[in-house]
């Protein structure tokens, strides 16, 4: 009890001693220090080579096994736990940036003047490859048996075309109900693409206990994973031979401080499972989205050598840095690390966002808005010819937006508050209402200040505030436009479904000839915005 005491009063000093760092960083208008630092450990190559990595492990990705491991430490290790560490030693250089982290990284910050180089740090790093070499063990045991228990079954597996859909959630898969509907959903929207295999016959996705439903005479179905196990003696054996192999060579490599192949065993398990697989029984297209950008899994290499496809998908258009009074700042980091072989894409403006952070050399397609989520039947009891709607980006509490690390300040109560009260004013003026949709319920996380701002708003007649959940293209057909909080993708979708669409922006902070509007208009004051609303 008492270490527990400790131990959270430990972490609250920690986290005011982030704010302080973000306050001095605000107040020196250095804002954009988080993300420079960042973008220096991810340029910053490890000590991971073509030719002291296994083939064994790394499999197809062995050319690219140095990327491999930068990307995989960037989204385990350069989170929001380093922000704090980083923010409350820039509060006061004697604090500790307390993060496992590989000793090229670590003399980066060292040099950068943080303390970093600590015992505890490089106890907590072989901490960090150990628990790793773990997992990567007890993944390499539990799929043995897996495969075992498949192998011993002597039902044959039928071989059919299909598509397999990466960490999707139970409010992207379509019910029942919809199945002829068709619309922006990405996996209504793949159905019915014309870039895709025609002998697909299924598409599996990861959300377990949803329905299966039928689209385009396509079933839709949850898969365990998104590699089937092995079904052969022959091939089982060869996986648990190849596991005693790679256990002793990462065991045997952390000792010659080769860590990379401890930490990335557990990866390696799924690529190995997939050069033993049959190619028949592998997706004809794999699609990953841009929650998680930065590491391409391992085992996407060896799919790809056997014949499948990899797509990387956009869901928003709101990933791209605001254009400032002096011009583009540094992007956020991470996005250049990308190399994915295949990108989908809204836009021109969204292909050329990619070809500059991942490089020309890409295969990129715009196929229009994509959304993960998926349109409904909803009665919002609304007059859709006398309704706007309005779409904004939550704003965090204090204490959680400020260890983000953002190059500005923009998603602030401060900016929120007033985007709305201009709007409601401006409809009570033009006598039309507003439905309002919040991009997502983050919880506890949202700001107390707006969300005292959203109940006032609600005793309006003139607004209506909707669940997060709605789906934006259902109250979008249901308005008679649609006004978004720059840079958000509603806009987008407003416009290609015939709507009538723009920016507010309260304070005039954005640029309007800032690419990331993607050609949409960008109205900075109440008298545009009056006018704007009496034109429709």
């Amino acid at each position: 009890m008492f270490f527990y005491k400790k131990s959270s009063f430990y972490q609250r000093a920690k986290l005011r001693n982030a704010m302080r760092g973000y306050q001095i960083l605000n107040k020196e208008r250095k804002l954009g220090a988080v993300t420079r630092i960042k973008n220096d450990l991810c340029n910053t190559k490890l000590n991971c080579q073509k030719k002291t990595s296994s083939l064994d492990i790394f499999g197809a990705g062995k050319e690219s096994s140095e990327l491999i491991l930068r990307q995989f430490l960037m989204e385990r290790l350069l989170g929001i736990d380093f922000n704090k560490n980083l923010l409350a030693a820039i509060s006061d250089p004697k604090n500790e940036i307390e993060c496992p982290l590989p000793l090229e990284w670590r003399n980066v910050l060292a040099s950068k003047g943080f303390k970093v180089n600590t015992a505890k740090n490089k106890f907590r790093w072989r901490k960090f490859v150990f628990k790793n070499l773990f997992y990567g063990i007890a993944t390499i045991l539990i799929q043995s048996i897996k495969n075992i228990k498949e192998s011993l079954t002597l039902s044959s597996r039928p071989i059919e075309n299909y598509a397999y859909f990466h960490s999707l959630s139970p409010g992207n898969i379509p019910t029942p109900n919809q199945e002829n509907y068709i619309g922006h959903n990405v996996i209504y929207w793949y159905c019915n693409w014309l870039g895709r295999s025609i002998f697909i016959k299924r598409v599996l996705h990861s959300v377990r206990a949803s329905p299966q439903i039928e689209i385009n005479n396509i079933n839709i179905q949850y898969s365990h994973s998104p590699i089937p196990h092995l079904n052969s003696f022959k091939g089982t054996c060869k996986y648990m031979v190849w596991g005693i192999n790679v256990i002793l060579i990462a065991l045997f490599d952390i000792f010659r401080s080769r860590y990379w192949h401890a930490l990335i065993l557990r990866e390696s398990s799924k690529a190995v499972q997939v050069r033993l697989q049959n190619s028949e029984y592998l997706a004809k297209d794999y699609l990953f989205h841009n929650a998680s950008p930065v590491y391409r899994p391992l085992w996407t290499y060896d799919v790809e050598k056997k014949g499948s496809r990899i797509l990387f998908y956009f869901y928003s258009t709101n990933v791209e840095s605001f254009k400032t009074s002096s011009g583009y700042v540094q992007q956020e980091p991470f996005w250049h690390l990308m190399n994915w072989p295949n990108y989908l894409v809204w836009d021109d403006y969204q292909s050329n966002f990619v070809k500059r952070v991942a490089g020309d050399d890409n295969n990129v397609y715009i196929v229009g808005p994509l959304s993960l989520a998926y349109s409904n039947n909803e009665d919002l009891h609304i007059n859709s010819k006398k309704t706007i709607a309005v779409f904004d980006v939550q704003p965090f509490r204090n204490s959680r937006f400020q260890l983000l690390g953002a190059v500005n300040d923009y998603y602030t109560p401060r900016t929120n508050i007033k985007f709305l009260t201009d709007i409601v004013k401006s409809a009570e003026k033009n006598n039309l209402e507003i439905i309002f949709k919040r991009k997502r319920n983050i919880g506890k996380l949202t700001n107390r200040e707006y969300e005292n701002c959203i109940s006032y708003l609600n005793k309006s007649k003139h607004f209506i505030s909707v669940d997060s959940e709605i789906d934006s293209e259902h109250i979008i057909n249901h308005s008679l436009a649609a006004i978004s909080l720059p840079f958000t993708s509603t806009a987008l979708l407003a416009k290609e479904l015939g709507k009538p669409s723009i920016y507010y922006d309260p304070y005039s902070q954005v640029q309007r000839d800032d690419r990331a509007a993607h050609d949409i208009d960008v109205i900075s004051n109440m008298d545009k915005l009056n006018l704007w609303m009496s034109s429709i």
